[in-house]
């Protein structure tokens, strides 16, 4: 068996369509973020997983995300939960909704649906599957506490976002042959509003196996130039520095060890780990120093709008 036959793996989705993949074509199309950064390891992962639940990466079945300086991630996309439940003969129906208490009474009310009343808190989610020849579904409840990280999407539509992540895991637990080893963005702290859920129009060519030379085998309509990915605002630098108490000398340390050059780099795939990084930075800077430094953040900032440039730019050059 020759070299390039050993790195292209061929299988078939759960529509009977040939999907055919190679280290090469997933980091070239198919890695959301730092393509760059992704290991071996985690491309051959993404890989097994795909062709083992035969997922089409090219239909934003299956996403492979990398943020700059942490392991990469690998989710499903939206319509496989349900599309896949919908095929499975043993599958009965499925029902999902939040779990809210009354800001009145203290009342928590399980209800159906996402909606939420103004004079409600929404405290979590819950799932539930029927399976046939059961006599008791499968029954999942979930915390927000535990899975809301104040992303977009997440204080958009709370409700929809745990609402979700309840109806998934009831899914994986009642049909594990179907779901196993599949997360969704919601609940593995992945932004969804920034992934790109766009089909990919791109054809493996039918070549003999031994003339297969990835990614130069994929036909692309037009050879479209990729999407840049979308960077943070003036306004999400600005709470870098924030979360640093207007350290710039951590948030440039940070920035740079990700790869990005000043803080507007950022992409808005990778704002939260970053975020998360500083201030962890921060923690362990000022760990031992008593007592916590006087707050000072609103000169600090306020010398950081200065260093903002028509454009939005933000240097760290001094």
């Amino acid at each position: 068996m020759s070299e390039k036959e050993v790195k292209l793996t061929k299988y078939y989705d759960d529509r009977g369509d040939e999907v055919q993949l190679s280290p090469d074509i997933v980091k070239k199309y198919l890695v959301s973020g730092k393509a760059d950064q992704v290991t071996h390891q985690e491309v051959t992962m993404f890989l097994a997983l795909c062709k083992y639940q035969k997922l089409n990466p090219f239909l934003r079945e299956a996403y492979l995300i990398k943020f700059a300086g942490s392991p990469a991630t690998i989710v499903t996309g939206k319509d496989v939960w349900t599309k896949r439940a919908s095929r499975n003969p043993d599958c009965t129906g499925w029902s999902s909704g939040v779990i809210v208490q009354s800001n009145d009474t203290g009342d928590i009310i399980e209800r159906d649906g996402s909606m939420v009343l103004k004079s409600e808190m929404l405290i979590g989610g819950w799932g539930k599957v029927y399976r046939r020849s059961w006599d008791v579904p499968i029954y999942i409840t979930v915390s927000m506490d535990e899975y809301n990280r104040n992303q977009a999407n997440w204080k958009t539509m709370p409700g929809t976002m745990i609402r979700k992540v309840g109806l998934v895991q009831a899914l994986r637990e009642a049909f594990p042959e179907d779901f196993e080893g599949l997360y969704s963005p919601e609940e593995m702290g992945v932004d969804a509003s920034a992934i790109d859920n766009k089909p990919i129009e791109a054809t493996i060519l039918g070549a003999p196996d031994n003339n297969v030379d990835s990614p130069d085998d994929i036909e692309i309509d037009d050879e479209p130039e990729p999407e840049k990915e979308e960077t943070i605002d003036t306004a999400q630098v600005k709470e870098l520095f924030k979360t640093a108490k207007g350290n710039k000398d951590i948030v440039r340390d940070v920035v740079k060890k990700a790869g990005y050059k000043k803080a507007s780099d950022v992409t808005l795939v990778a704002f939260e780990g970053i975020k998360a990084e500083i201030e962890e930075a921060h923690a362990k800077k000022y760990k031992e120093e008593e007592p916590e430094p006087e707050p000072e953040e609103e000169e600090s900032i306020e010398g950081i709008d200065a260093e903002i440039d028509p454009d939005g730019q933000l240097n760290f050059e001094e």
